[in-house]
């Protein structure tokens, strides 16, 4: 039987994973009517001041020692914010996200190289699966490659790498000071890239065609969405960490792949391919495998 902080935490994960799946379906029908890097900057935004007023109220303390690492940190979470939201464009909902949650098989391989933590020879063949698995998606037929996909395993790679940053800043930083950081940072980097995407005249994103598309109440309230629900699910995750072991709590995670598969099919009428389902669930099973053996948590810090 599960104690009753073990149940809390669970729930707190469940509800993490809901609220992260519905950010994708927000994210997917947004860049219907904006270029995702709105999405992007939205996200990013909204979280901050979200953030700011929570720790706010509760009385966190923001102050910062490493503030280069945070920037570092926040740099490569605002890239596998940006592929994974490009991804969620172009790409099932199941797909992109289930690209993106193979982080932890990145996550074993970079720490071995930057923090030089010694794994077992039972990773490996977890680790293969999982890449034979993303090669499904990347590439179905094996005959060509999906950008799109490319990007949404960049996405990973690079949410591992924020990941492994995240453990160097542990010893010094407070999570909610991690977190707000990255809002911050993020936001910044965010209206930046927006600028140069408009200064450059790409399609979609001169300042009169986002202005037009920005006036539709629908769309800001989708953009401000997502940033809520993404916001409120990194605060279940936080907590469900703070109030159980990572390996109890850590598998509930993949229901958002589970729940992005079943949304992607309501709402957007998505059914993946024979090759798309088997590679899914390749690269689940292997990152399931990876945290069992190695007790890795699953932290998706963008």
């Amino acid at each position: 039987m599960w104690s009753p902080r073990t149940k809390a935490a669970v729930f707190r994960m469940v509800l993490a994973s809901l609220c992260f799946a519905v950010m994708g379906v927000f994210v997917k029908q947004s860049v219907r009517d904006v270029p995702f890097l709105v999405a992007v900057f939205f996200r990013a935004f909204v979280g901050f001041v979200t953030l700011f007023v929570y720790f706010r109220l509760k009385g966190a303390p923001l102050g910062a020692t490493q503030h280069w690492l945070l920037l570092l940190r926040s740099v490569v979470g605002f890239l596998a914010l940006t592929f994974f939201f490009f991804a969620l464009e172009y790409l099932p909902l199941s797909t992109a996200v289930i690209l993106n949650f193979s982080s932890p098989v990145f996550v074993v391989i970079l720490s071995g190289f930057i923090l030089h933590e010694k794994r077992t020879g039972r990773i490996l063949p977890f680790v293969g699966a999982a890449f034979l698995g993303a090669t499904l998606l990347v590439s179905p037929d094996l005959s060509s490659i999906n950008i799109a996909a490319v990007l949404g395993l960049a996405s990973a790679f690079f949410a591992a790498v924020a990941y492994i940053s995240v453990r160097r800043l542990s010893r010094t930083e407070s999570s909610a000071t991690i977190v707000l950081y990255f809002s911050m940072y993020a936001s910044i980097l965010g209206l930046i890239s927006l600028m140069v995407a408009s200064a450059m005249g790409i399609k979609g994103f001169g300042l009169n065609e986002m202005a037009r598309a920005l006036a539709d109440p629908v769309t800001i309230a989708l953009l401000c969405g997502v940033g809520l629900v993404a916001t409120l699910g990194q605060i279940f995750l936080t907590s469900a960490f703070a109030l159980e072991r990572a390996s109890v709590v850590s598998g509930f995670s993949y229901l958002n792949p589970l729940l992005s598969y079943i949304l992607g099919l309501v709402l957007f009428d998505e059914v993946p391919t024979a090759a798309g389902l088997i590679g899914g669930m390749v690269v689940i099973v292997s990152c399931l495998g990876v945290l069992m053996v190695s007790h890795e948590p699953v932290k998706h810090p963008a």
